[in-house]
């Protein structure tokens, strides 16, 4: 009978698991991998009866997209896989989080007009209140080739994380949604400010003129960390203080936005054929091409500010895209590219005649193992046609 007491006392009682769950864990340094280690191993060996705990156990679980670079024994791992996100379904992910993000700013604009103020004010536009232009908002649409890169972006380099999905979709609806704005009170005080004789640039002339000083200034500075590079290189996306705040924490669709400013630039027809083109290119040539613009968009405002006007089509050279190129590398989670991989990059942009420039081809267009454009060598843009900043979208 007290043997079966005993059994009926000890099945009444409750076990308690306390569970820790690590998001993130293939961001951690190699000190912090081994502290990892030690506690995989204290929640596998270590009896709850030594300490007391007879009913309590403790779970680490740890969550994280790249199963390779999480430095674990796996004997000390139990491997619980995800099925990732196909590219349909995120693209209707994309389109719900685009629907809902246009719902909200929308509302905000109806609710709370001092929401507009505070918005306008960044950009410096002076307005009246009460304007009627400012009241009705013409509505925005976010091309389909838009959501279509943002999830291969989403697929190749954050394996289909949603987290980031939504983050760039919104950036991009609210880099939107802020340049509507500015266009209709720049429509409606065109006339205060031909008075005053200072136009405001448009948002995308802020964003990359931003994303380029930027970067010069932490590039003549001493090298900074890893962090405050990445919100330098995000600030061409930057919205907000806020945003800026969260794109150092996560790696910011910086590149994606550039490509959209500069959309009349790639296409010279304007049909999106090179758009298109240029959604089927690796990651690596995506990056590639953005680091040109940014750069070219550098020099043509050098060149604007000392003949005041636009002169010549857009362009760059070879060694300040390289120099734009390794610096957004060193300071993203990204591995080291291979050798040679940034003039292949360039040869497949010239191929697809988006730009003009120096491959490493010779002559007899054999191509030469081991030799790479010149430093002083030009990268040209061939559309000429609209040598103005584009759209921000």
């Amino acid at each position: 009978m007290t043997a079966m007491r005993n059994l009926q006392k000890k099945a009444s009682q409750n076990v308690y698991f306390h569970v820790v769950a690590l998001d993130e864990v293939e961001y951690t340094g190699q000190g912090k991998e081994h502290v990892l280690a030690e506690l995989s191993k204290l929640s596998f060996q270590t009896n709850p009866r030594e300490y007391g705990f007879e009913n309590h156990f403790l779970i680490l679980v740890y969550i994280s997209n790249h199963k390779d670079l999480v430095h674990v024994p796996s004997q000390l791992l139990t491997f619980l896989s995800f099925r990732t996100y196909t590219a349909a379904e995120l693209k209707q992910i994309c389109q719900r989080i685009v629907h809902h993000a246009v719902q909200q700013y929308e509302a905000e604009f109806g609710r709370k007009e001092g929401a507009l103020y505070n918005l306008l004010q960044e950009n410096g536009t002076r307005h009246q209140k009460g304007s009627r232009a400012v009241k009705k908002l013409p509505k925005i649409e976010i091309s389909s080739t838009l959501m279509s890169l943002m999830c291969k972006k989403c697929e190749q380099l954050y394996s289909c994380d949603v987290r980031q999905l939504a983050s760039m979709t919104r950036r991009v609806v609210y880099t939107a949604y802020k340049a509507k704005l500015t266009e209709v009170l720049s429509n409606t005080n065109a006339k205060g400010r031909s008075v005053a004789g200072k136009r405001n640039p448009s948002t995308a002339e802020q964003t990359l003129q931003q994303v380029v000083e930027n970067y010069a200034n932490n590039n003549n500075n001493s090298p900074v960390d890893s962090t405050r590079s990445s919100a330098t290189i995000g600030s061409a996306a930057r919205l907000s203080t806020d945003s800026a705040q969260s794109a150092a924490r996560t790696a910011p669709p910086t590149f994606v936005a550039t490509l959209t400013n500069s959309a009349q630039h790639i296409d010279p027809c304007g049909e999106e054929q090179a758009l298109e083109r240029i959604h089927e290119l690796p990651e690596e040539a995506i990056v590639v091409l953005s680091c040109i613009l940014v750069r070219a968009h550098k020099q043509q405002q050098q060149r604007q500010m000392l003949a005041k006007k636009p002169v010549g089509p857009l362009s760059a050279t070879y060694k300040d895209v390289h120099q734009l190129y390794c610096h957004y590398k060193s300071s993203q989670y990204l591995p080291i590219p291979s050798k040679g991989s940034f003039a292949n990059s360039i040869c497949c942009l010239v191929e697809l005649q988006v730009i003009t420039g120096p491959t490493d081809h010779g002559q007899s267009g054999k191509r030469k193992k081991h030799e790479t454009p010149r430093e002083e060598a030009t990268l040209t843009f061939k559309n000429t046609s609209h040598p103005e900043t584009v759209e921000q979208y």
